[in-house]
C-alpha cells in the first residue's frame, strides 16, 4: 500500500473523501469495493477485482500492471 495507497488516500483525505483502504486479504472484500465511489486497484495480480464487484458509476483506477498488459480490475 506505501507506493500507491497512501498517497492516493492522503489526496482524497484532502478534499474531503471518506476513505476505505483494504487489502486483497479483506474479510468480504466484494462487498468493501462494492459500496466504492472511486475504486483504486494496485494489487499487483491480474484481474483480481471482478466486474460483478463494482457498483454502477463508481470510478475506477487500475494502477496494476501485471504479464501480459493486464490490469488488476476485470472490467
Amino acid at each position: 500500500m506505501a507506493i500507491l495507497g497512501k498517497p492516493i488516500a492522503a489526496l482524497l483525505l484532502n478534499e474531503n473523501a471518506t476513505v476505505t483502504i483494504a487489502h486483497s486479504k479483506t474479510v468480504n472484500l466484494s462487498e468493501v469495493v462494492r459500496r466504492a465511489d472511486i475504486v483504486v486497484a494496485a494489487v499487483g495480480k491480474p484481474l483480481f477485482v471482478q466486474a460483478d464487484w463494482i457498483k454502477e458509476g463508481a470510478v475506477l483506477m487500475d494502477a496494476g500492471y501485471n504479464k501480459g498488459n493486464v490490469g488488476d480490475i476485470d472490467w
